[in-house]
């Protein structure tokens, strides 16, 4: 099982190996490729979540292997939307294997209020950047981040896999569209998607929670309010 580590000063271990420069405080965990998922249908475990059960701070975003379900961790909680019906129990959802998994340990974040409406992600993409440079977060190395408050607008999806094809299925799929709905985002931003955080080229993957939980999945796209909160990664020395 190979295992995709990103961290300060760190090694990516993945189809080759690459040097990454200093980032003290953010330290990035990798298994698998979102693009491998998308459009290889790649189901096959990469790693075993159980490890990760009693860690303090964590968040994660992934896909659970064999068409389990999207899942979303934050702070140590974690969400699974899944087309046959969701995973509740916390032992049951720690108790599977994800195909593609990113995670992070982050105990502080500074919370900087979202001031402007961004009509799409990719609008948003520049806010966050300017702002993880405020924060001296070096936007050419990826790094995690928290979007909460509610939301003008939310589009989400749950993609399946053709067992036939092994392909993921444009028609097996849950979408839905909340509107002026709190949310909890986690997100992931990884420049010109080197890592194959996200899907395709975009340099962003964002999970949510709504609803306390009852509502979860993959954001595809949003607009957001003024009554939202960015939180970034905080040094903590």
């Amino acid at each position: 099982m190979k295992r995709l580590v990103i961290l300060s000063l760190a090694l990516l271990i993945f189809a080759c190996q690459n040097e990454y420069e200093e980032i003290p405080f953010i330290k990035i965990e990798q298994f698998g490729s979102y693009n491998s998922y998308v459009y290889k249908g790649d189901q096959n475990s990469k790693v075993e979540l159980n490890e990760y059960s009693n860690l303090k701070d964590f968040y994660a975003l992934g896909i659970l292997e064999n068409q389990q379900g999207v899942i979303t961790i934050i702070n140590s909680e974690p969400y699974v939307s899944n087309i046959g019906g969701d995973l509740k129990n916390r032992d049951q959802v720690f108790d599977q294997n994800a195909c593609f998994f990113v995670s992070s340990v982050m105990e502080l974040w500074t919370s900087v209020n979202v001031t402007d409406v961004f009509n799409s992600k990719e609008n948003f993409d520049a806010f966050l950047i300017e702002k993880a440079i405020e924060q001296e977060i070096d936007p050419e190395q990826p790094f995690p981040f928290l979007l909460e408050g509610k939301v003008s607008e939310l589009n989400w999806k749950v993609l399946g896999v053709n067992p036939n094809t092994e392909n993921v299925d444009a028609e097996r799929f849950l979408e839905g569209t909340l509107g002026n709905e709190r949310v909890q985002i986690i997100g992931f931003f990884d420049k010109n998607n080197k890592n194959q955080i996200a899907e395709g080229d975009n340099q962003v993957n964002m999970n949510f929670i709504a609803k306390n939980g009852a509502i979860s999945g993959h954001v595809v796209d949003f607009i957001t309010s003024k009554k939202m909160v960015l939180k970034l990664p905080k040094r903590n020395f």
